[in-house]
């Protein structure tokens, strides 16, 4: 009787060239994907800075044309950081906090005390134009200039609201 080798079962499982291939191509990958992941991250942060300084720039809006709160002819500022935004005035009357507040929900105790629950989510921006030339980095603001029922909007920096979200 002849005796037969015993066959190795066939559980070969990966070359280590074929797991080294793998990890190549998949560190090829996220060098081409991480990029794009942060450039979407960051214009969504931009994107919720410009909503929250239109809610704000409406809420004075509103306030405005409503008849319950008295806002009275002036430049009014709202200026937003990472730290927080503030909003300030030439108006000497404080209505105008009273009905940011009612309409936004949020809390400026005072003129230009500064509001840390809404600060900008992207340190990105650059004041007097997304380029970079002058200004402060970091800030966005909108200063509105109310004359009678004229009511003017100019954000810095300038390209703020055309734009999207920015560069």
């Amino acid at each position: 009787m002849k005796k037969f080798k015993k066959q190795s079962k066939n559980n070969k499982g990966f070359s280590l060239v074929e797991l080294i291939i793998v990890v190549a191509i998949m560190a090829i990958l996220v060098g081409i994907l991480a990029p794009q992941y942060v450039k979407y991250v960051e214009r969504s942060r931009q994107s919720a800075d410009l909503s929250n300084m239109q809610n704000l720039v409406q809420a004075l809006k509103v306030a405005n044309s409503d008849g319950l709160y008295v806002i009275n002819d002036g430049v009014y500022t709202i200026k937003m950081t990472t730290t927080g935004t503030t909003i300030s005035s030439t108006d000497t009357a404080t209505d105008y906090i009273t009905a940011i507040n009612e309409y936004t929900e949020e809390t400026f105790k005072k003129v230009g005390e500064e509001n840390t629950n809404i600060t900008l989510k992207s340190s990105r921006w650059n004041a007097k134009g997304s380029t970079g030339t002058g200004g402060t980095k970091g800030t966005i603001s909108a200063t509105i200039n109310i004359s009678g029922d004229s009511f003017k909007v100019t954000y810095d920096p300038t390209d703020l609201m055309t734009s999207g979200a920015g560069n």
